[in-house]
């Protein structure tokens, strides 16, 4: 990484997630877009979400790539639901280690299961071994990469993709502006026990949100 950030055709920025529980701060959207309006080619993503919940990242980036390592449980990990679904490509790194080879044996197995289950037969999620260390398998990691891209644009998903990316952060910032809008009013205030969680919940929807039933 540091070798990377002296390069002068490179951009690093380090972000946290800032309270976010997505994974990634609300913030990243905007960086993307300025480092895209600022005439970068590819930017990178990096996400530490491991979780069923932290999968922000899909309202940010085209392709979405998927990371583990073998004898680390990242193969059981991959297979839970709903990141199967989001990953474009999956990643067994450190590909030197015993399991390497059972662990991408079974995430292909999940993806063939998958498949048989919706019938589809548009992108098929690849599987590739990598050794970062060495470079061994880069090339082929970026030819899937440029190969996902495509079948984008091809298949005409790419334009649907930008107006969701669209849609799905206009309503986290309004999720996120509520949030702070609530918090501000009712955290520091004593709600009464005589009521049920669910009832007091309902009051302070009521109160602030017009029309809300």
């Amino acid at each position: 990484m540091q070798e990377l950030a002296q390069d002068k055709g490179i951009y690093i920025r380090s972000m946290g997630s800032r309270g976010t529980l997505g994974g990634i701060s609300l913030a990243t959207g905007d960086a993307v877009k300025i480092l895209d309006a600022s005439g970068k080619d590819i930017v990178i993503v990096e996400t530490v979400g491991v979780g069923q919940g932290e999968i922000d990242v899909t309202r940010f980036v085209h392709t979405i790539m998927l990371v583990g390592s073998p004898g680390m449980g990242d193969e059981i990990q991959a297979m839970k639901a709903g990141l199967m679904e989001i990953a474009d490509i999956f990643v067994v790194n450190k590909a030197d280690r015993d399991g390497a080879d059972e662990a991408a044996r079974e995430i292909e197995q999940g993806i063939s299961i998958g498949v048989e289950a919706s019938g589809s037969k548009t992108w098929r999620q690849p599987v590739i071994k990598t050794k970062a260390t060495v470079g061994e398998g880069i090339e082929e990691l970026v030819k899937s990469i440029e190969s996902h891209g495509s079948y984008l644009k091809e298949s005409g998903m790419f334009s649907n993709l930008v107006q969701r990316h669209q849609s799905e952060n206009v309503l986290a910032i309004v999720r996120h502006s509520f949030d702070v809008f609530i918090e501000g009013r009712v955290k520091d205030k004593a709600i009464k026990r005589d009521k049920d969680i669910y009832s007091a919940a309902e009051e302070i929807c009521r109160k602030y949100i017009k029309g809300f039933k």
